[in-house]
């Protein structure tokens, strides 16, 4: 497994790269460079499995050097580092397919545990047959994600405190689970509320407020909104429908 490291300041370049103790986490290969041009050439050649890239570099910055090496590679694993929690450069990170973004500080260990999930997943990758009929709809950490809410959306679930669980921060895990899923994390959420709560109307003899409360919908009246809204009309007149004869 083969790693590059971009960043134009040496010390933390250099410190990266000869620091740590990166067989530990099963890799083989280290190289580095201090700018987006020298990082672009040297990654066509050396072809490395993950690249870890500073934002901010002369020449070709980080955003612009991972639009160009998805272009050319795109199975590499890019994870950006940035100084900034700015919602462009999480749109343009999410746009041109980052499989991470991390903000400054990053704790060594961390960076370490990031590289060797890296590493896992694109086992996994190379591991499945290529002409597979089995592959995954969502990237490991978003399908986390989507699995969580599915066991546990009767229980309240924030976008800070599940993107801190899965290591993302939470602008820029709300961006790549909206690309994956085609739709926002609470509409997502809302939706598996909803079709729990339909069935229930449906199957049982709770009473509504209870379904809403079973459901995650801890404010009735709310609850009736997002759901005359999804179904065309009130919880209680769906009941009514689905419960008629014939």
């Amino acid at each position: 497994m083969k790693l590059l490291i971009l960043d134009d300041d040496i010390q933390i370049r250099e410190g990266v790269e000869k620091s740590i103790d990166w067989r530990c986490a099963g890799i083989d290969e280290v190289k580095s460079a201090g700018d987006g041009v020298s990082g672009l050439k040297m990654a066509l050649s050396f072809r490395p499995d993950i690249i870890l890239s500073d934002v901010r570099m002369p020449g070709i910055n980080g955003l612009d050097f991972l639009r160009e090496i998805k272009e050319v590679l795109p199975r590499s694993k890019v994870i950006l580092i940035s100084g900034y929690d700015d919602f462009e450069y999480l749109q343009k990170a999410v746009k041109y397919k980052a499989d991470a973004y991390e903000l400054k500080p990053v704790k060594v260990q961390h960076l370490i545990n990031l590289v060797a999930e890296m590493k896992e997943e694109i086992l996994r990758e190379n591991a499945a047959p290529a002409q597979s009929s089995e592959p995954p709809r969502y990237t490991p950490k978003i399908m986390k994600a989507v699995d969580y809410i599915n066991a546990h959306f009767d229980k309240p679930i924030t976008t800070a405190a599940l993107s801190k669980t899965l290591g993302l921060t939470p602008n820029y895990f709300s961006a790549v689970f909206k690309r994956e899923t085609g739709i926002s994390f609470n509409a997502y959420l809302n939706n598996v509320r909803l079709k729990s709560a339909a069935y229930l109307l449906e199957h049982t003899s709770l009473l509504i407020y209870e379904i809403a409360d079973q459901c995650g919908f801890h404010d009735y009246i709310y609850f009736s909104q997002v759901f005359k809204k999804a179904y065309n009309c009130s919880p209680r007149a769906y009941r009514t429908n689905k419960k008629q004869p014939g």
